[in-house]
């Protein structure tokens, strides 16, 4: 696997517009937050092309589980890393859901709600892993989830 220096904010403009091609309805709110003051914070080690697969699924399940189909990704810049975070306002995954939700072919109790197979989010983490980041989950039914990327 190739790593380079690239952009996260120009894999994840290429990620909105390859789910805008699968589906117009999609809405995403771009956010880069005032503590990315430099040019070189939103660079990465990174393979592109697998980068942009893991941000691709996150963005489609926030969009995907949202009644907007929108959410929003911030971008910044804390204790010396690049943080990247998908926020939607959808339906939330359950609290026993979340430890096994990055296991593959597990479906928590939403999955009557969307079509899926449950190989997206492990595949996801194991794509931020192999980059030497983290990818952290918070949601409340109801109210929306936020997956934080650290690298």
């Amino acid at each position: 696997i190739v790593f380079k220096s690239i952009r996260v904010d120009e894999v994840i403009l290429d990620a909105c517009q390859k789910l805008q091609k699968m589906d117009a309805s999609y809405k995403f709110n771009f956010v880069i937050d005032e503590s990315v003051t430099k040019e070189e914070m939103m660079m990465v080690h990174a393979n592109p092309y697998l980068l942009e697969v893991a941000l691709v699924n996150l963005l489609e399940n926030a969009c995907k589980f949202s009644e907007q189909k929108a959410c929003t990704i911030q971008v910044k810049y804390e204790d010396y890393h690049l943080v990247v975070q998908v926020i939607d306002k959808g339906i939330g995954i359950a609290e026993e859901d979340l430890e096994s939700i990055f296991v593959p072919f597990y479906r928590g109790k939403n999955q009557n709600y969307k079509e899926g197979n449950g190989i997206g989010l492990p595949l996801t983490n194991k794509i931020i892993k192999l980059h030497k980041g983290t990818l952290r989950l918070d949601s409340q039914v109801g109210e929306g989830t936020t997956f934080t990327i650290q690298f």
